[in-house]
């Protein structure tokens, strides 16, 4: 089982009728790693308040356990306006601690592991996606991010996520680590024991960039798996690439429409 472990929360689109969609990156990854055949499993706190009940729901259709908490406290909300996020977190379960249950591999980042309410586990493949959101990831973060990226045997960034936490992405790639920086349109880079591995960006149709990232990071993982590579890490060339390029073709399919799922 693959435990995506974070926030749950509803994106609220702006526009002549405004629209909510499920979101938050680790309830994305998982619903995208249960769509896509992957044993998987959501650890989070979900509101007892209806919009809980409709994340709950979701879950349920893509086939991935809960192994999270249900709170009293309200969901969150993310307003996307003008390509930015405006999250509305006080007084809501994004604040709540995500305790972690045991799994054989982990997907953790977003705003949950910048905010110090999930912790790393202590064994089991760890994979990483910062999601950085300036503005509302704290300092801290920035400091204990070496320490976070060593533990892990996969990240994925972004461009801005690289900026936001300094250095060069490859310097943490060694020791088995594999390093995937996406790049928007100009597709992906990985890092793998001094190789670099590029992957365009698949053509798509582009309506809504909300969540590409959080499908990419869950078909890189889903497709490793298949493969066999999370229990024989690190992955060869060829498996590596082959699941970049499934990864690519998904977000393209994600981009097309209107919110992550």
């Amino acid at each position: 089982m693959i435990v995506a472990a974070g926030e749950a929360l509803f994106d609220c689109f702006l526009g002549e009728t405004p629209e909510l969609r499920p979101g938050g990156a680790p309830y994305n990854w998982a619903r995208w790693l249960g769509r896509l055949g992957v044993d998987a499993a959501f650890a989070g706190v979900l509101s007892e308040d209806g919009l809980g009940g409709r994340l709950l729901a979701g879950l349920r259709t893509d086939g991935v356990r809960f192994l999270g908490q249900r709170s009293e406290k309200n969901t969150p909300l993310a307003l996307i306006e003008e390509g930015g996020f405006r999250f509305y977190a006080e007084g809501t379960t994004l604040l709540e601690a995500v305790p972690l249950p045991r799994a054989r591999a982990y997907m953790l980042g977003s705003l949950a592991l910048q905010l110090g309410q999930v912790t790393l586990p202590n064994e089991g493949f760890l994979a990483l996606d910062p999601n950085v959101r300036p503005g509302l990831t704290p300092a801290r973060f920035r400091r204990a991010w070496p320490e976070l990226a060593a533990r892990a045997q996969l990240i994925k960034l972004s461009e801005e996520d690289a900026r936001w936490l300094g250095g060069d992405p490859a310097a943490l790639a060694g020791e088995g680590r594999v390093v995937v920086l996406t790049r928007g349109p100009r597709g992906a880079i990985a890092y793998l024991d001094g190789a670099r591995l590029t992957v365009p960006a698949a053509p798509a149709r582009v309506l809504d960039p909300t969540g590409a990232g959080d499908s990419f990071f869950a078909a890189l993982v889903a497709e490793l798996d298949k493969k066999g590579a999370l229990a024989h890490w690190p992955p060869n060339s060829a498996d590596l690439l082959q699941a970049l390029k499934a990864a690519a073709r998904l977000a393209a399919r994600v981009v097309g429409q209107i919110g992550a799922l």
